[in-house]
């Protein structure tokens, strides 16, 4: 699982984001995070490396949830004396791989992006289609419209796609819906699909806390069935 071209992915991201996100943690918050990976390494015996990538300060973390691989990547923006139009765009981005991908054609994401996934030539579609194809290349938000008789909260939050619709009902039950809620809630960018899932943070070394208790809870729900 290896993610070649992580400024262009963020860059691709940068304007949905940056809106969702918000403002921006303190210099102090940022450093505590950036600690709290280190710890994170230490604790559960994950991998952290450091190194620069043009130009850019670039912490990689790696390890394991129960069964499953797990990617984070953090990605400094550019510095203030950088050249004019030196690409700033900086963040965090997050993969969960499954030991055993689906066999559904799944696609998640979030309601809010209804309206402008209704174009599938516009902006919101190359966003997504973008993030799915660089985490599992030939992934497209395409199949059948999933819907969950007696959770009209869901389908009113989420977009759910299957080529395998029936097969996603039945997998994706109570608990499974409540760990994608969770998932995809603790980030303004994500998705879950067949292969597992993928988030995106605004700020460099995000607090990884609640995310990472929401993934073990849905490789839980979709990587032991």
């Amino acid at each position: 699982m290896e993610l070649l071209d992580w400024a262009g992915v963020l860059a691709a991201v940068a304007p949905v984001v940056a809106i969702a996100g918000g403002v921006l943690r303190s210099a102090r918050r940022r450093a505590r995070a950036r600690r709290r990976w280190a710890t994170l390494a230490r604790e559960r015996g994950w991998s952290l490396t450091e190194e620069r990538l043009r130009g850019r300060e670039v912490t990689t973390l790696r390890g394991s949830v129960g069964r499953a691989k797990l990617l984070a990547v953090a990605m400094d923006r550019g510095r203030d004396e950088d050249p004019p139009g030196a690409d700033r765009v900086g963040g965090t981005w997050v993969v969960l791989e499954l030991a055993t991908p689906l066999d559904l054609g799944l696609i998640v994401v979030a309601g809010s992006l209804r309206g402008a996934l209704a174009d599938r030539q516009g902006p919101a579609a190359t966003m997504v289609d973008a993030l799915l194809d660089h985490a599992w290349p030939g992934t497209r938000l395409d199949g059948e419209d999933v819907r969950f008789h007696g959770d009209p909260d869901f389908d009113r939050d989420f977009i759910v796609r299957a080529r395998d619709a029936a097969g996603a009902t039945r997998l994706l039950d109570p608990q499974a819906r409540a760990a994608i809620r969770g998932v995809l809630e603790s980030s303004p960018v994500g998705a879950v699909t067949d292969g597992g899932a993928l988030v995106v943070f605004p700020e460099p070394h995000a607090e990884l806390d609640a995310v990472l208790a929401w993934l073990a809870e849905l490789e839980q729900r979709l990587g032991r069935r």
